[in-house]
């Protein structure tokens, strides 16, 4: 504003001088700004609308079961999956907010996690919710980042399948998943499960 008074008024003070001193200034406070406030970066300010419980014990809605309900595990396979109840969140039914309700049905029904390089932006489009807000959903309920949150679907999906499908190769079915390599699958599904693909599935039948 002073700027445009000087030119308007042809005023003494304003010279390059003064020109350099507020265009230093501007972005001093634009940065400091941003370093506050850095999800002003995705277009608009976070609004304050997720509560996320805090009571222990209680499971976050299952992947790809319909009525979010953790599958019980067989003795077998509880011995490989120690690490699954750590990440999950403790929500309930009753705890899922709208947006929430609307990202579930989204990964239930039309299954973007199977899009290999799927990211945070295109379930944002999908579903209609800002990235702003998507992204603490997704880390406040499932306490995991959205890369995460996409492999445990998509391992889950990869398990579904081996199973009824046992004449495909495990890299042919973990890209059919959504998984772009084979590297990239092996270390998914170790961090996710706590052994390889080959392990669990061995194991799944043994119990079978």
């Amino acid at each position: 504003m002073p700027g445009i008074f000087g030119v308007l008024l042809k005023a003494s003070w304003f010279n390059p001088t003064f020109i350099g001193f507020t265009y230093g200034l501007s972005l001093s406070t634009v940065s400091i700004y941003l370093l506050i406030f850095p999800n002003i970066l995705y277009g608009f300010l976070p609004e304050m609308k997720f509560s996320f419980p805090k009571s222990e014990g209680i499971l976050s809605p299952d992947p790809l079961t319909s009525n979010g309900a953790e599958p019980t595990l067989q003795p077998e396979q509880q011995l490989i999956s120690t690490n699954e109840n750590l990440t999950k969140a403790p929500a309930t039914n009753q705890e899922i907010t709208p947006e929430l309700a609307i990202v579930l049905q989204q990964m239930k029904e039309k299954k973007p996690f199977l899009k290999q390089g799927l990211t945070i932006q295109d379930l944002s489009n999908e579903t209609g919710i800002p990235v702003y807000q998507l992204s603490p959903l997704i880390n406040g309920y499932f306490k995991m980042n959205f890369v995460n949150w996409i492999n445990r679907y998509r391992i889950e999906y990869f398990i579904k399948q081996a199973v009824d499908n046992e004449q495909m190769t495990l890299e042919a079915l973990s890209k059919e998943a959504g998984f772009i390599s084979r590297s990239t699958f092996i270390t998914a599904f170790k961090k996710e499960k706590g052994v390889t693909p080959r392990e669990y599935l061995k194991v799944l039948k043994l119990s079978a």
